[in-house]
Formats: C-alpha cells, structure tokens, sequence
C-alpha cells in the first residue's frame, strides 16, 4: 500500500490501544521508493523505541545501490549492534562495478567474521570478461577453501565464445575436477558452433555419451543456427535419420527442427515460435501472420517481440494501417507487451497515414 495508506492503518491501531511493532515499521519503509525516505522512517522507528530489526536493516540496505552507501549502513547496523548476515554482505557485493570493489568487499567480509560462500564469490564471477581473469578468481577461491561450482565453470566456458575445442577441453577439466556438466553446460557449448551441423551433433554427443536430454534452450540454439544464409541445404540430415532435399529452405528446416522438439517431447515455446517468424522476414506479413495464427493454436501466445517483427514486416510492406490496426485491436489495453521497438513502428505507421495531432494522441 502506498505510505499515507499505512500510516492512516497505524493511527487506526493506536487508537484501538494496539501500538505499531517493528514488522509495521518496516513494512513502511518498504512502501517507499528512495532510500533517504527509508532512513527517515527508522529514525521515527527508533524515536517510538522500536528497535530495527535485520529485515528492516535489509530493507533500508537494498534501497541503496552505491557501494558506499551500502558500507555506511553497514556501519551503522554494527552501531545499532546488529551483525550483518551474508545476505546483507551480498548487496554489497551486488553493487560493486569493479573486481577490485568486490575483492574489498570480500576483505571486509572476512574481517566481520564472515566466510565468503559460492553466493559471494559469483559477485566477482560476474565481473570477470577473460579466461586469466577468471582462473585468477578461481585461484582464490581453491585458497580460500572453496570449490568453484558449476556456475563458475560456465562463466569460463563463456569466456572461450567462438572456440569449441576450447570449450570441450574446458568440459573434461570441469568433469576432473568433480563437476558434472548439465544441460546448460552443453547449450554454451552449442553456441560457440555456427553450423545446424555441428550443433547437431553437440545434441547428439549430450544425448547418447552424457546421457542428457536437450531442453527447450538446446533446440531453440539449433533453430537459430537456420537463420543464417548459409544454412539452406539441398539435403538436411535430421537427428532422426530422416532426409528431406530438392533445394530445402530456412522455413522448412526450421519446422522440421520444430517437428523433431515435439517429437521429443519439447513444446516449442515464444522464442522458438519467434525464431521461426524471423525466417518469414521476407515473406509477406500475411504470411508471418498466418505463423502467428499457428502459434496460437498451439497454445502459446504471442508476446512483445512477435509483434515487434510482425509490425516490422507490414511496415517494410507499405501497411501502415495494418499496423494501426493491429496495435487497436492486439496491443493498445496490454501494456506489458508494448516494448520500444513496437512504440517506434506506430509512430512511423502514424507519420505515414495519419497526422500530427494522432501522433500527439498516440503518445
């Protein structure tokens, strides 16, 4: 409820001989947006003699996004004789932009008594961009008597973007090491292919040596890889063994991996079903339309980004008015699926059929 809402039902408790507790207080300072409005609502916290509480203190924590600030409040929770918990730590650790923050906020961590766990290390993860960053990371936390866990092994795959046989070689490290590679593991693998072949039979290799079952981001991985022009064949091998030629294009490959997902018990999700209108771009929009009409059927529904392309096709097309239309009867009383991209092409079909004072009403 908004802040007035709350303090109306605290002056209803205190007439009815019921005093405001902590849990009141803080659910206050959860109303408000700005970290300083927080602070002044502990401030009458206290003034009333009610002492904060941790979930107050995280509350106040989690409004502040600079790292010193954080430390400061921080500071002041030791004030109040309250120890920070890793949780509290960890804001902290969030709102570092530098590994050299992260690693002082570690430092300090460990002074407070505190051991950095996986959670904290992942902060420093985060901000790693290259292999001898992140074996240094790595490093630490093996002398600080941490493993790194598969997230972090991940982070370093993605490091080697582009180089398979990097990645692969990073795998059977992870594997000697004790860690197992999941289905993730593989879909980063997968991505550092560029052919519907070779992601294949990273597909193939996840199945039948690691005994994995690709999930809806492996198939999604291997429709993407249709998109490239390079990737229309004469003849498709598909995981099935099943061929199909005579000039196969983008749109009949990228349905007949759609048919391989269902078969394999994968429904195809939006972003699947969005992959597939990109292979339409240069088709007629009814066309990408009719793509949707299928996509409903199967019972997912179209969200910001299938619209985005489809209005994006009607106006490569001349449909301005589709367009207006379309944005009437779909997308004007759902407001969560109006991104920029869908903003920008009804200005454009406004500017095209219609006028100045619409464009004003639009905005």
């Amino acid at each position: 409820e908004p802040p007035p809402q709350i303090r109306a039902v605290m002056e209803e408790m205190r007439a009815a001989g019921v005093e405001p507790n902590v849990a009141t207080w803080t659910l206050l300072m959860r109303a408000h947006k700005r970290a300083e409005e927080m602070q002044a609502v502990m401030d009458e916290m206290l003034a009333a003699g009610i002492t904060p509480n941790p979930a107050s203190w995280g509350t106040l924590l989690s409004a502040h996004a600079c790292p010193a600030d954080i430390r400061a409040v921080l500071m002041s929770m030791r004030g109040a004789r309250v120890t920070p918990d890793p949780a509290s730590w960890q804001v902290l650790l969030k709102a570092c932009s530098s590994p050299e923050e992260v690693r002082e906020g570690l430092r300090a961590m460990q002074e407070a008594g505190l051991s950095p766990d996986e959670h904290s290390w992942s902060a420093l993860v985060k901000l790693c961009h290259s292999p001898s960053e992140l074996r240094a990371v790595m490093g630490e936390m093996w002398f600080a008597g941490l493993s790194p866990d598969l997230a972090v092994w991940t982070a370093l795959m993605q490091t080697h973007a582009n180089k398979p046989s990097e990645m692969r070689a990073l795998m059977q490290e992870m594997q000697a090491a004790g860690i197992v590679p999941e289905v993730s593991t593989w879909n980063t693998l997968m991505n550092a292919y560029q052919t519907p072949e070779e992601m294949r039979a990273v597909l193939l290799d996840m199945q039948s040596t690691a005994g994995i079952t690709p999930d809806v981001a492996s198939w999604n991985t291997l429709l993407k890889s249709h998109l490239h022009p390079s990737t229309t064949t004469t003849t498709t091998t598909t995981m099935r063994g099943a061929h199909s030629g005579g000039g196969e294009t983008q749109e009949d490959a990228m349905r007949g991996v759609m048919d391989e997902m269902q078969a394999a018990g994968v429904a195809p999700d939006a972003t699947s079903w969005n992959t597939l209108l990109l292979a339409y771009r240069g088709k007629s929009a009814e066309e990408m339309q009719a793509v949707m009409d299928e996509m409903l059927v199967a019972g997912v529904a179209p969200d910001s980004v299938s619209y985005s392309i489809l209005l994006n096709s009607y106006l490569k097309k001349g449909g301005a008015r589709e367009v207006i239309a379309i944005f009437e009867s779909r997308l004007k009383g759902s407001p969560g699926l109006i991104n920029n991209y869908i903003v920008t092409a009804v200005v454009r079909a406004l500017a095209a059929v219609g006028s100045e004072a619409d464009i004003t009403a639009f905005w």
